[in-house]
């Protein structure tokens, strides 16, 4: 869902660079996707390609399949984005956007074996830049993992690994999927191992960090070392730039982690690094104030 996005948003932008006073209707267009009124830009998009079948050189078909995507037209999307690549001319990531979202389009429908073969036609398509690439074998590598063929997966997971020109948002987010699927199949050492690669990273954002120490530190607890589960969630609070609801989650794991371990003090000094945050919802509030009484109330029962 979220690469359908960028590839949305991409074509956003591509249309707003063919627009110009000349062609009201696909300003019009592009207004009403970014409105999120899908059928009255669908109709405006079929009326502009209706009157100038080439209008916006391959953008304006691409911005018409994600329209079909978005009412769940698969089916009708799927052909949509099938003709960019025909269209005399179309520039290289153009025609890339319109066989890639193809393939997404039938794995909207679930129709796995048909997007599995559409994606590897995408990977033999000429002058892909690595990040394509890197689209392309993260949704290969999930369909593979729906399909439970999990040495599969991990082979494309790494494959995208070996590619040298991927920004770090590629590089983490495949380094970050290959270690939840290691530690889904409980080969714990290795899922720390590549999450440590993605912590790794230059260019890795704080919100990304936080999220990936702290699914360190949940396999260090599944591991049964509940002391050092507590200290790779503060390392996960500590954090410059995390986000508080990430620090809220980080102080209530290691203050639960406490509690059971009867280290009620610590436990509490946990929970109320919670109630300090400047952005507490109310319910975390509540929930953290719940943490300290029962920790009062324990430790008068020891």
């Amino acid at each position: 869902m979220a690469r359908r996005m960028v590839s949305a948003i991409m074509v956003l932008l591509l249309l707003a660079l063919w627009c110009s006073a000349g062609e009201a209707g696909m300003r019009e267009a592009e207004e009403l996707y970014r409105q999120k009124k899908f059928v009255e830009a669908e109709a405006e998009i079929r009326k502009v390609l209706q009157e100038k079948p080439d209008a916006g050189g391959g953008t304006l078909q691409l911005l018409l399949g994600h329209t079909l995507n978005a009412q769940k037209k698969y089916p009708e999307a799927y052909l949509e984005f099938k003709k960019v690549a025909g269209i005399k001319g179309v520039a290289v990531n153009l025609a890339f956007l319109g066989e890639f979202n193809a393939a997404e389009a039938l794995d909207s429908q679930r129709k796995d074996t048909e997007a599995l073969v559409e994606f590897r036609r995408v990977l033999e398509m000429k002058d892909l830049h690595d990040n394509s690439r890197a689209s392309v074998l993260l949704s290969t590598a999930r369909i593979l993992r729906r399909q439970e063929k999990l040495d599969e997966a991990e082979a494309e997971y790494r494959k995208i690994d070996g590619l040298k020109e991927i920004t770090a948002h590629y590089r983490v987010s495949t380094l970050t999927a290959l270690a939840n699927l290691l530690r889904d199949r409980k080969k714990f050492p290795e899922a720390i191992t590549e999450y440590r690669k993605a912590l790794a990273v230059e260019g890795i954002v704080p919100v990304q960090q936080a999220s990936i120490q702290m699914n360190i530190a949940g396999i260090v607890n599944l591991q049964g070392d509940k002391e050092a589960a507590v200290a790779e969630y503060r390392k996960a609070a500590a954090i410059e730039g995390a986000g508080d609801s990430q620090r809220a989650t980080a102080y209530f794991e290691a203050g639960d982690l406490l509690k059971s371990l009867k280290k009620y003090d610590e436990a509490s000094a946990e929970y109320r690094k919670v109630l300090a945050l400047k952005e507490t919802s109310e319910a975390n509030r509540k929930r953290a104030e719940g943490s300290i009484a029962a920790c009062e109330k324990l430790k008068a029962g020891a």
